[in-house]
């Protein structure tokens, strides 16, 4: 190769790398912005996540209102009835209970 050749051929390198060095400059820009898009979408997915955990432990704190609300008697109604050991309501026979008096 003459001299002029190479001098060409350094040229074109120099000019094929200043390319690359905009490309990756480019990437690199492209690559922040996509980062710091994935960092929003992981905190709008965690926050989703928390508020969905929100909403099932206050869904279970309304069941538990509500369990408690059915036990409690409501003003001007009979006394609940005493819980039944090993069984159901129906299985035993208890004197004194409304059922008795109907008989």
């Amino acid at each position: 190769m003459n001299r002029d050749q190479e001098q060409e051929d350094l040229a074109q390198a120099d000019r094929h790398m200043a390319e690359l060095k905009a490309h990756i400059v480019r990437q690199r820009l492209i690559l922040g912005r996509t980062l710091a898009e994935s960092r929003r979408l992981l905190v709008a997915k965690s926050t989703l996540q928390g508020l969905e955990r929100s909403l099932h432990v206050f869904g279970e704190h309304c069941e538990l209102i509500l369990d408690q609300l059915k036990r409690q008697p409501s003003k001007g109604s009979a006394p609940p009835d005493p819980p039944v050991p090993n069984g159901r309501a129906g299985d035993l026979h208890q004197p004194g209970r409304p059922e008795d008096r109907r008989r």
